[in-house]
């Protein structure tokens, strides 16, 4: 299998699956719960405090009601298999669980800043997941964690407005994608969608015409 995930020491690749070793310099990303770890100390979530699927009402039917919606809001656009598919800050599994439960998905790997809602995200994907091969890593969008113009589909819901410098990490996101490849972000409220919006017309405006 091949490996997607990157050394951000040395550049080389990592191995495919654990142990999180660089063969090439000996750096290691070992996190909590043994996951692959691109966190440096320190950096989490407040969110871990709460009963987040309790507070935020997420559960296997939630998530496919708003799977539901974006694929109507989409039509066309809304992939119906994914070969490669990379999430951004999934939480305990929203969307991921009503994506899986309703598209193909050969391979994933699921990101967030939290170990324990990854835990959570597992547990959900085991019960709707049609033979994904998903890998869960501790990511906060930094660049240079992995391989370039691998995904073709990147998604990321109600995640942005966490993200102080999100034009570097839409702009790390692009690299990620293979030509021709979907991005697709949903905000919780209409001000964080006009924000997005604006700032994605300033990324496309600043591009060369060609």
């Amino acid at each position: 299998m091949t490996s997607l995930f990157a050394c951000t020491a040395c550049h080389a690749r990592l191995p495919a699956t654990g142990p999180w070793e660089c063969g090439s310099c000996g750096a290691r990303y070992v996190g909590e719960s043994g996951l692959l770890s691109y966190l440096p100390p320190g950096v989490g979530t407040k969110l871990d405090e709460l009963d987040y699927d309790a507070v935020y009402r997420v559960s296997d039917e939630a998530g496919e009601r708003l799977f539901t919606q974006c694929r109507k809001f989409l039509g066309s656009r809304m992939p119906a298999s994914v070969d490669h598919y990379l999430e951004i800050g999934a939480g305990t599994g929203l969307f991921t669980s009503g994506l899986f439960a309703k598209v193909a998905v050969r391979r994933a790997v699921i990101t967030d800043v939290s170990a324990s809602m990854l835990g959570v995200c597992r547990s959900r994907l085991e019960r709707v997941a049609r033979g994904t091969d998903a890998q869960f890593v501790l990511w906060d969008g930094r660049p240079g964690c992995f391989a370039g113009g691998q995904f073709d589909f990147v998604a990321g819901f109600s995640v942005m407005h966490h993200v102080l410098d999100y034009p570097a990490l839409l702009r790390e996101l692009g690299r990620l994608l293979r030509p021709g490849g979907t991005a697709l972000f949903l905000e919780p409220n209409y001000a964080f969608h006009v924000a997005l919006n604006e700032l994605i017309a300033q990324m496309l405006a600043g591009l060369p015409a060609d």
